[in-house]
């Protein structure tokens, strides 16, 4: 103990491991059995079940994405919407193509536990060309959800997409 330190509380309780000290709704504070401090905040939270940042190569054609999550929270995700962009990558792609959300069951709550669905659809036909030699063009998507979930990421995926015009010099 360090002189003049405040002297350690009562534990209110013991959970497992755990030696909680303070509360306040559903929060607690306090230490494991190891001595080390904890805080826990319940929250709503998700995680992609589809690998996020995946990688694909796809021919100059209408592609649909199917990007599932779970909500793995302790309280249900509130979800506000959603919006799709579409990227370039690279120098020789002047135009990304185009992507809509043509499909999303992510809306409203998500219980624990639940999964649910948002379906991209990418076209790389309307990308007005690629100075690539061998009509490649790199492009992806990024799909943003609007939730009261804390932190979370974006889906992304990349594509190399085959056969597409090439640019006139």
């Amino acid at each position: 103990m360090t002189p003049g330190a405040p002297t350690v509380p009562k534990p209110l309780y013991q959970t497992g491991t755990e030696i909680v000290y303070a509360t306040s709704g559903t929060e607690r504070t306090g230490a494991d059995t190891r001595n080390f401090g904890f805080v826990s905040t319940p929250s709503s939270h998700y995680t992609w079940q589809t690998p996020n940042a995946g990688y694909a190569v796809i021919p100059d054609a209408v592609h649909l994405i199917m990007a599932t999550l779970i909500s793995d929270g302790d309280f249900a995700v509130d979800f506000t919407g959603s919006r799709v962009v579409p990227q370039t990558f690279g120098t020789i792609t002047p135009s990304p193509g185009s992507a809509i959300i043509s499909a999303d069951t992510c809306v409203g709550r998500v219980a624990p536990g639940a999964t649910c669905t948002v379906t991209v659809s990418y076209n790389p036909k309307t990308i007005s060309c690629t100075a690539s030699p061998y009509g490649f063009a790199y492009t992806g998507v990024d799909l943003s959800l609007f939730s009261d979930a804390g932190a979370s990421t974006d889906f992304t995926e990349r594509f190399t997409v085959t056969g597409g015009p090439m640019c006139d010099d």
